[in-house]
C-alpha cells in the first residue's frame, strides 16, 4: 500500500524548499541583469555616396498632355448653285497660295447675270424716261401759265360785258370754268415738277440696287472657282465632281500652316510663376517628345473649360512649319519653367516616398528631411528631381546611394572620395 502524499511532502519538505528558493533567485537575477547593447558591426555599416546641398535658381520640366488645334480653320462654302465641274485636291493634301481647289460650272450663274443685266437696263430706261419727263414738264409749265393768263383775261372781259348787259350770264360762267380748269392744270404740272427730284431718287436707288445685284452675280461667278488664300492642308472635302451644290453648302475646309497651336492644361502650382514671367516679357518654352522644334507659350485662356481642371496654355511653334504636327493629334509637350526661388537638384534615387531625403549628420548617422518635389529636369541626358525645403541649407550632405529599409539614426560611411561633393 502506497504511503499518503502528505507524509511524502512532509518527509522531503526541506529539499523542496531549497529548490523553490533557488528557482526564485535565478529568476530575479535574470530580471535585474543589464541587457547588453547590440552595436552595428563595422562590416554592416553601408558605404554611401553623398551630395552637398547647393541651393540656387533652377528650372523644371513638366510633361503636359495636349492636342494640336488651330484658331483659323477655314470653311469655304458654295457662293452659287451649280454642279461641281473640277476638283484638284483630296483630304489631307497640302495646298499652296493661289492654288485652284474646286470649280463650279458657270452656266447657272451666267443665266443669273443675264437676268440682272436686263433688270439694270430696265432701270436705266425708267430713269432716262423720268429725266425726259421732267424736261417736258418744265416746258409745259410755261405754256400752262400762258393759257391761265388768257383764261383770266377772257373771264374779266365776259364779266365786263355781262355787267353792261351785252352778253348772257352763261358766257360769264363758261369763261370762269375755263379759268378754273387752267388753274388746276397749272397746279398739277407744278406738282409733277416738284415731285420730279423724288422720282429721280427712287429710280436711281432702284438702278443702284440692280447694279449691285449684277456686280455680286459677277463676283460670285469669279468665286465659283475656289482658290487657296494661303498655304495649308485640306481637312475635309465633302463634295465630288458632278455633284450639284446649293449656295451655302460646305465645299472644302483647310487650315494654314502657320496657324497650328497646341492646347495643354497647365497645373495650377506653376501658373503664378508663369504669369510673373509673362509680366517680365520672358518666354516660356516647350518641346515635343522626339522633336527638336521648340514651342513657345503664346497665351493663357481666360476661363476654365467645362470638364477641365485648370487653365489651358496655347503654344505656338518657333518655326513656320513644325514637324510631326497634325490637327487633332494628341501630343506630350515638355514644358520648361524657370524657377525664381532657390531649389536643390537631386537624383531620383535620393528621393524616398516622393517626400523625403536623408541628411548625413556629423556623426555619420542619417536624418530624414521632408521636401516638396517641384518637378524634374534633364541635364546632359541625365534626369534629376528638383526639390525645395526650408529645412535644407547650403552645405548639408545628402544621401545619394539607395538603401533598403533606411531609417533615421542609421549609421553610414560617407564615401567623400567617390562622391567628391560632385553636383549633379
Amino acid at each position: 500500500m502506497l504511503p499518503p502524499i502528505k507524509s511524502i511532502l512532509f518527509r522531503f519538505r526541506w529539499p523542496l524548499l531549497v529548490v523553490i528558493v533557488t528557482l526564485i533567485l535565478i529568476k530575479l537575477m535574470n530580471l535585474t541583469a543589464d541587457t547588453p547593447k547590440q552595436e552595428q558591426r563595422k562590416e554592416d555599416i553601408p558605404l554611401v555616396e553623398i551630395q552637398h546641398v547647393v541651393a540656387q535658381p533652377d528650372s523644371v520640366q513638366v510633361d503636359l498632355y495636349g492636342v494640336v488645334e488651330t484658331p483659323h480653320l477655314v470653311t469655304l462654302r458654295a457662293p452659287v448653285t451649280g454642279y461641281i465641274q473640277m476638283s484638284s485636291v483630296l483630304e489631307g493634301d497640302p495646298i499652296q497660295t493661289g492654288q485652284p481647289l474646286l470649280r463650279i460650272d458657270p452656266k447657272d450663274q451666267q443665266l443669273v447675270i443675264a437676268q440682272y443685266q436686263a433688270d439694270v437696263q430696265e432701270a436705266q430706261a425708267r430713269l432716262a424716261s423720268e429725266r425726259l419727263k421732267g424736261t417736258v414738264n418744265r416746258t409745259m409749265l410755261a405754256q400752262e401759265q400762258v393759257l391761265l393768263a388768257a383764261a383770266e383775261r377772257e373771264y374779266k372781259r365776259q364779266l365786263s360785258l355781262n355787267n353792261r348787259d351785252l352778253v348772257a350770264k352763261s358766257r360769264v360762267d363758261t369763261a370762269q370754268a375755263e379759268q378754273a380748269r387752267q388753274q388746276l392744270a397749272l397746279l398739277q404740272r407744278q406738282q409733277q415738277i416738284d415731285d420730279h427730284s423724288n422720282q429721280l431718287q427712287l429710280l436711281e436707288a432702284q438702278l443702284a440696287r440692280k447694279e449691285s445685284l449684277l456686280a455680286k452675280a459677277r463676283f460670285d461667278l469669279e468665286r465659283s472657282e475656289l482658290k487657296a488664300p494661303y498655304a495649308g492642308r485640306i481637312t475635309s472635302l465633302p463634295v465630288t465632281v458632278g455633284e450639284r451644290v446649293q449656295a451655302g453648302d460646305v465645299l472644302v475646309a483647310f487650315y494654314g500652316d502657320d496657324s497650328l497651336e497646341i492646347r495643354a492644361q497647365i497645373p495650377d502650382r506653376y501658373l503664378p510663376g508663369i504669369r510673373v514671367l509673362q509680366e517680365q516679357n520672358r518666354s516660356v518654352n516647350a518641346y515635343l517628345k522626339g522633336d527638336e522644334n521648340r514651342w513657345q507659350l503664346h497665351r493663357l485662356t481666360a476661363d476654365v473649360k467645362e470638364g477641365r481642371g485648370g487653365v489651358d496654355g496655347l503654344f505656338r511653334p518657333l518655326v513656320s512649319r513644325p514637324v510631326a504636327t497634325v490637327l487633332g493629334r494628341p501630343v506630350v509637350l515638355t514644358l520648361e519653367i524657370p524657377l525664381s526661388s532657390d531649389v536643390v537638384r537631386i537624383e531620383p534615387r535620393s528621393l524616398y516616398d516622393n517626400r523625403f531625403v536623408y541628411r548625413v549628420l556629423n556623426d555619420n548617422t542619417l536624418e530624414a528631411v521632408s521636401v516638396e518635389m517641384v518637378g524634374s529636369t534633364i541635364d546632359k541626358e541625365r534626369e534629376f528631381i528638383v526639390v525645395e525645403s526650408p529645412d535644407l541649407t547650403t552645405g548639408d550632405r545628402l544621401l545619394r546611394t539607395r538603401i533598403a529599409n533606411v531609417i533615421t539614426g542609421l549609421k553610414v560611411r560617407a564615401a567623400e572620395a567617390n562622391a567628391g561633393g560632385e553636383q549633379p
